[in-house]
């Protein structure tokens, strides 16, 4: 619902002044994260760029909104480097930079940059949320757990942050906790809505893989955003060669 109303909003806006580099910005975003058209969000993100080359955030959403889901890390670093020499002490691009290093399989480095935007701003939620993904992807449960914990406080209890530690659980071997919490999940996605992805998480940690390329397939139905980077996610490397998976990356237009 949000995303073609975003999408609607950019087009409007281009309708009244075609130069303007924030729109561009949102429309190339809404290209990627709901149309999934590459190409289309490729050419947006350049205009905007183009248009006003000392914009960070066209930079930095170009980098991990096309860029990084389509796997091309070498320009995506190139397109933060860029960002950050304009906005070295943004919290956001920061953690968008210890993100892309986690996407792109690089850990101690994803750790590094994420405990470095912490130093910025030791309550920024979303370097909480994506450093405990990246200690679980080590092996450092536990404090994959304390930092996730962290990021749900932050929160308030956002269901990305509660589907990360779930999954953290489930990892790491305690799947009491880690059904608790997905049940808890399930039970808000019939009050709100809670995108099927964050399901396909928890499920594919407890190793129920049918379940979690069910929760995938629906997310795909229902166009959800955190799909955009099916492509890279190492939580989906357990599934990565299903036939099924495999779909998903076609309809998506990431193979």
């Amino acid at each position: 619902v949000v995303m073609p109303k975003a999408k609607e909003a950019a087009q409007q806006a281009l309708a009244i002044d075609v130069s303007l580099a924030e729109a561009h910005t949102s429309l190339g975003c809404a290209r990627a994260v709901y149309d999934w058209d590459w190409g289309a969000a490729d050419a947006a993100f350049r205009r905007a760029i183009a248009l006003n080359p000392q914009y960070a955030v066209a930079r930095q959403w170009y980098a991990m909104n096309c860029l990084v889901p389509q796997g091309r890390f070498a320009d995506a670093r190139a397109q933060f480097e860029r960002a950050q020499a304009l906005d070295p002490l943004s919290p956001t691009l920061n953690a968008s930079i210890g993100l892309q290093e986690f996407f792109a399989r690089r850990y101690d480095a994803a750790a590094a940059k994420l405990r470095e935007t912490l130093v910025i701003d030791e309550d920024f939620g979303p370097a909480h949320y994506f450093l405990g993904q990246v200690c679980e992807q080590l092996g450092q449960y536990d404090e994959a757990v304390q930092v996730l914990e962290r990021a749900i406080a932050l929160s308030e209890r956002s269901p990305e942050t509660v589907a990360a530690l779930a999954r953290a659980h489930a990892v790491a071997g305690h799947r009491a906790d880690a059904e608790a919490l997905l049940e808890g999940l399930l039970r808000r996605s019939g009050e709100g809505y809670v995108s099927p992805a964050l399901l396909a998480d928890v499920h594919l940690g407890l190793g129920d893989h049918e379940a979690g390329l069910g929760c995938l397939e629906q997310a795909a139905m229902g166009r959800a955003a955190d799909l955009a980077w099916i492509k890279v996610r190492p939580v989906y490397d357990v599934v990565r060669e299903h036939p099924r998976f495999r779909a998903l990356l076609v309809k998506t237009g990431l193979t």
